[in-house]
C-alpha cells in the first residue's frame, strides 16, 4: 500500500477519528478527505514538508490543536482557518509562514499562538 492508501483506509473508518499526527513522514501534501472530520480534535503535521494546509483541516469544525511546527515549505494559513471557531492551540513556531489571514482575530478561542506574522 502507499502512504495515501494507509491513511485513507483510517480516515474512511465508521469510527470518528479524533486525533491524527502524522508528525515526520515525508509528505507534501495530503490528497485524502475526513469523512468524519467533524470528530477531529487534534491534528500534528510538524516537521513535514507539506506546502499547503489539507483542505480537510479547515472543516474540521472541533479542531482544537493544530501542530504545524517545523514545516519549512508551509508559507500562508489558508483563509478558511477562520473558520476553526474551537481551535485554542496553534503552533506554527519555525514554519515559513509569512502571512495571516485578514479575519485572523475571528478565532475567539484561541489561547496559544506560537508565532504571528
Amino acid at each position: 500500500y502507499s502512504f495515501p492508501d494507509i491513511v485513507g483506509h483510517f480516515l474512511k473508518k465508521k469510527n470518528p477519528l479524533r486525533v491524527l499526527s502524522l508528525s515526520r513522514y515525508a509528505i507534501t501534501k495530503i490528497q485524502v478527505s475526513l469523512g468524519n472530520s467533524l470528530h477531529l480534535r487534534y491534528l500534528n503535521l510538524s516537521h513535514t514538508t507539506i506546502e499547503e494546509l489539507p483542505d480537510f483541516a479547515c472543516d474540521c469544525y472541533n479542531l482544537e490543536t493544530l501542530i504545524l511546527s517545523w514545516c519549512r515549505s508551509l508559507r500562508k494559513l489558508p483563509i478558511k482557518i477562520v473558520k476553526l471557531v474551537h481551535l485554542r492551540h496553534l503552533d506554527i513556531r519555525e514554519s515559513s509562514v509569512t502571512e495571516m489571514p485578514a479575519d485572523f482575530g475571528e478565532l475567539k478561542s484561541l489561547q496559544v499562538l506560537t508565532s504571528f506574522v
